[in-house]
């Protein structure tokens, strides 16, 4: 197959179960080979209680014992038999492989040995499949498989496990990268309200004589204020929008601004007044993150603690078999 291997571990990160990328020709060399390795090993199980039966220990690979099925195409068998198994096929086998052992008979263990290699070659295509197409992780005599990687169960839950912490630490991001977006925003929203306060109280003193207050240019007391806070103006008039609909006077005073009109006095304060209320917005929404981060964060400890409970564990029961058989 040309399509590259996906390397898993990069210090036990787990990737998406989705199996490796394939055309439709390599899927389906893929899928006759896993049926190949299927087929083989259940004819030498087949083979292996026959012998059993007639007193036999040991058999050659082309004996008649060994029953394939007609679908099977002897050139795939042979090859199979060389590249998996390691073992001439027949005679002739064995002077095209120089590097093959000599042809002969197998124990009767070695032909177990070699069934139980064919079913983690088996488990280890299987698992290069995606989830969807009968693949997934894979396992066959105690050896697992991801997208076509080995691993012990041990790897495995750590593997697994670690990827559960991946995702928390994006999710821990993503929360943190908000929570700043959100705090920034609400220093700006603070500046241009206290901006406007202070005009308004200028205009006030200038009005002092005057019944009714003047209408203000949204230019010059609306969209420099913005602007020094580092804001855009068409941005934080969609904002408004986003925040009270249609009727936003964000969107108002920032439309009069682009337009080089007036504010009057009555909009500017509801301005005032929008900014305070999504200010108070912002900052519930950054106290429901705090719990989330809070949340998030003691999942991950209680993660962590985890794994090394469970890492010690296996540590432990390694060390003792290694005792009792050494």
């Amino acid at each position: 197959m040309s399509s590259a291997a996906i390397t898993l571990r990069s210090g036990l990160y787990a990737e998406t179960l989705a199996g490796l990328p394939r055309s439709g020709a390599e899927l389906g060399t893929l899928l006759d080979e896993r049926s190949l390795a299927d087929s083989l090993g259940s004819a030498i199980l087949g083979a292996i209680a026959q012998a059993r039966a007639s007193g036999l220990d040991a058999f050659t690979p082309d004996d008649a014992l060994l029953s394939l099925p007609s679908s099977l195409p002897e050139e795939a068998v042979r090859n199979f038999f060389a590249s998996v198994l390691g073992w001439p096929f027949s005679q002739s086998d064995e002077l095209l492989n120089p590097e093959l052992p000599a042809y002969g008979a197998r124990t009767l263990a070695q032909w177990s040995g070699a069934a139980g290699a064919l079913a983690e070659h088996s488990a280890r295509l299987g698992s290069m499949l995606a989830p969807g197409e009968g693949g997934g992780a894979q396992q066959a005599r105690g050896q697992w498989f991801v997208n076509g990687q080995a691993y012990t169960l041990a790897e495995l839950v750590m593997t697994i496990r670690m990827g559960n912490v991946n995702g928390l630490d994006k999710v821990l991001e993503a929360d943190l990268n908000t929570m700043l977006a959100n705090t920034t925003l609400a220093r700006q929203l603070m500046s241009i309200q206290g901006e406007m306060k202070w005009r308004r109280g200028q205009a006030e003193l200038e009005a002092a004589s005057s019944t009714l207050l003047p209408d203000l240019d949204a230019a010059a007391d609306y969209q420099v204020y913005v602007e020094a806070a580092g804001l855009n103006m068409r941005e934080l008039g969609e904002l408004g929008t986003r925040f009270r609909g249609a009727d936003s006077y964000l969107a108002t005073s920032s439309n009069a601004a682009l337009a080089k009109q007036g504010i009057s006095g009555a909009d500017y304060d509801d301005t005032i007044n929008e900014l305070q209320s999504l200010f108070d917005s912002i900052n519930r929404e950054n106290d429901v993150k705090r719990l989330q981060i809070q949340n998030t964060q003691n999942e991950r400890t209680n993660m962590l603690e985890g794994m090394s409970t469970y890492y010690s564990g296996v540590s432990a029961v390694n060390q003792l078999l290694g005792q009792n058989i050494g």
